[in-house]
């Protein structure tokens, strides 16, 4: 399963919430996510966070590096044991990327481990 909603990372620090996900059973998170050299993308990564986006770290995936082709990269996170109902904050980040360029597109989300 999994949850489709094409996210633009427009800056390093902007995020997207997702409210109220039981992550109990939950052991990691497959982000697909896209930086396109022809829409001048600088690629980054994402900080998957609980219940604010200053709040703990869960994991992050591996760079998003931009590329020519529309093929997604599917960037798996693996989750630490949590149980209960949380917010989940994606903070997208590329301290280096020029102000003005997007990052990436975040384009589909899909649960490992929980049986739904």
């Amino acid at each position: 399963g999994g949850q489709v909603q094409v996210v633009a990372a427009n800056t390093s620090g902007s995020f997207v919430r997702f409210t109220g996900i039981d992550l109990t059973g939950v052991s990691a998170l497959v982000i697909s996510a896209l930086a396109r050299t022809e829409d001048s993308a600088a690629g980054g990564t994402v900080e998957v966070r609980m219940d604010s986006p200053t709040g703990p770290v869960l994991g992050e995936t591996e760079t998003i590096r931009a590329k020519g082709e529309m093929v997604p990269d599917r960037l798996r996170v693996a989750l630490p044991t949590t149980n209960g109902v949380h917010d989940l904050y994606f903070v997208f980040r590329n301290e280096g990327a020029a102000s003005g360029r997007p990052l990436f597109y975040a384009i589909r989300v899909a649960v490992e481990g929980a049986e739904r």
